[in-house]
């Protein structure tokens, strides 16, 4: 056997040379032969939603930094701080346009931020609320 030539694999049934397809309706019946296609997919209704159709600008450097702040004189005062406390006294030490684009999710994303930076202990046991505490997790 000859290295410089490869064996040639055998047509499939049916098809003599790809390049003699023809694509007419009279023999596409004859390529796909009794090959059954899938249905097309059950269409359900539009929902909708509804969500910001602008994007915020709002600079979480500062709320971060403010958030903070709420956090470390709620555990010098030995209290607990809850997010909904945080979401209702942020909006008052911030200006009136960063105030008007913070939203209960944002202040939650930013909490998240601050508990990876800071070692922050977040508990929740019915996903309404959590309470945040800045304990060390590990000793």
């Amino acid at each position: 056997m000859d290295m410089n030539t490869l064996p040639t694999s055998p047509q499939p049934a049916g098809i003599t040379d790809h390049n003699s397809w023809n694509t007419s309706s009279a023999t596409t019946g004859n390529i796909l032969g009794e090959h059954h296609l899938v249905d097309q997919p059950r269409k359900v209704q539009q929902i909708e939603l509804t969500y910001a159709r602008t994007a915020k600008k709002l600079d979480v450097k500062r709320l971060k930094s403010h958030m903070w702040t709420e956090i470390e004189q709620a555990e010098a005062n030995t209290k607990q701080l809850r997010l909904s406390d945080l979401c209702s006294r942020i909006p008052a030490m911030l200006p009136k346009t960063i105030a008007e684009n913070i939203s209960v999710p944002i202040c939650f994303i930013c909490l998240l931020h601050l508990a990876n930076e800071k070692v922050l202990k977040i508990e929740s046991e019915q996903m309404s609320d959590c309470t945040v505490q800045t304990e060390l997790l590990y000793m």
